[in-house]
């Protein structure tokens, strides 16, 4: 659907005009003006007077040869507002039909077909323009409402390149729609669990900052960004979070650290008789269901990061989430003096991807992230905030599990009593 319609004012009043004036005001519009009136605007005398003008009748000889231009051309006023930004003006740019009649009928030459040339100029427009979506169809076809799969139609038909492009532009509102569903959802993140996350490429382990507003806001400005149309005019936002494999935002390993502390120190299954490797005895603890299943969960995603799109036939390397912890990948998992557990930081190097994938990714940069990555953050996350309110577990003879967990994060709750020699 056309968003800014020019020309409306005009259009509206050149029905009152007789037909012997319109014919000269046609005189002095170029032919992409007038294509522009009659395919957005629709003003039927209009069409008449164009058939009739001395001029424009002999390019377009029948209504017929007109209508159909109008609607390719109205697909094409279309696909230009989806790329107006920086790099566009929005507006139709075809050099060749910026002419009046009598300029046009010269240079097209003498023989009939005038408004077959004018035709194919317009296809040629429209082609190039919905070529842009072809290496993001993967991606887009699974937003689309009906299956664009079988790629765009004959350029022939113009009713059925109108179907392509309605479900083309109803995929990529779905897809950002999703994807600022996504921004959102990580901002109330940083929102809930204050001083817990921080940005991958992030490599300090300090809080650097009092809160984490300016990451908040820049989320929510991305999110309402991310609703306009992206892929005609080239510009993606926030596509240093969604063109990696990688979840963008982790917690910090002071937080994983203590977790797997206290997991070792209450099993989930119960106390062990004898103690662990660290000669560390266990102690039984009485763990809630739901609490039980987020732990199982993070534990059971703590070695690789959830692959966020792979296509049929291409093996995706897998991406380590963790190491130094007894859950990573086994060559990671020693866990001694500086190799202490941490998560992995850092971005995907598309530069040092096999050629084969490069298709892969113009698919998947432009795709949401992956759901289950989502799924285990918030799990971790639940987790841990569930053990920073430990008070009723009991880590050594005065300590309990809330004051261990605020010691070694730094998580301190207003209503916390520190042991004394852990007050300075």
């Amino acid at each position: 659907m056309l968003s800014n319609r020019r020309y409306h004012a005009v259009a509206q009043k050149l029905d009152i005009l007789p037909p012997e004036v319109l014919h000269k005001v046609l005189d002095d519009l170029p032919l992409l003006k007038i294509l522009e009136v009659i395919s957005v605007h629709n003003v039927p005398y209009v069409d008449s007077c164009v058939l009739s003008h001395p001029n424009y009748g002999r390019i377009f000889r029948t209504p017929q040869s007109l209508f159909i231009l109008k609607q390719y051309f109205t697909l094409y006023v279309e696909l230009c507002q989806r790329q107006q930004g920086p790099r566009s003006s929005g507006n139709p740019e075809i050099a060749r039909l910026a002419r009046n009649a009598t300029q046009l009928v010269k240079e097209l030459g003498k023989a009939p077909g005038y408004s077959d040339k004018i035709l194919a100029e317009v296809k040629v427009e429209v082609f190039a323009l919905l070529e842009t979506y072809k290496p993001y169809m993967q991606a887009l076809a699974q937003y689309s409402p009906q299956s664009i799969a079988g790629g765009m139609p004959d350029l022939s038909d113009p009713v059925a390149l109108r179907h392509f492009w309605t479900h083309l532009d109803a995929a990529e509102t779905s897809l950002n729609e999703a994807k600022s569903a996504q921004l959102l959802r990580i901002a109330r993140l940083y929102a809930e669990y204050p001083g817990m996350l921080r940005h991958r490429l992030d490599d300090s382990q300090e809080s650097r900052r009092l809160s984490d507003h300016h990451r908040i806001d820049a989320l929510k400005i991305s999110a309402q960004r991310m609703l306009k149309p992206q892929i005609l005019r080239g510009k993606f936002v926030a596509k240093a979070i969604f063109s990696q494999q990688q979840f963008p935002v982790i917690p910090y390993d002071r937080h994983l650290k203590t977790f797997l502390k206290v997991i070792a120190k209450f099993p989930l299954d119960g106390p062990h008789p004898l103690a662990d490797s660290a000669g560390r005895r266990t102690k039984a603890y009485t763990w809630p269901s739901e609490v039980i299943c987020d732990i199982r969960n993070v534990l059971e995603g703590l070695a690789y990061v959830y692959p966020k799109a792979t296509i049929e036939g291409v093996h995706i390397p897998t991406t380590l989430r963790t190491k130094h912890t007894r859950y990573s990948d086994a060559a990671y998992s020693a866990s001694a003096g500086n190799n202490q557990p941490c998560f992995m930081g850092g971005f995907d190097d598309h530069s040092k991807k096999p050629k084969h994938l490069l298709y892969h990714l113009d698919n998947d940069r432009i795709l949401p992230l992956e759901k289950r990555e989502f799924a285990w953050l918030e799990a971790f996350l639940r987790a841990c905030q569930y053990m920073r309110e430990m008070d009723d577990a009991e880590w050594r003879a005065g300590m309990t599990v809330k004051q261990f967990w605020s010691i070694h994060t730094g998580d301190v709750p207003s209503n916390l009593e520190l042991p004394k020699y852990a007050q300075w």
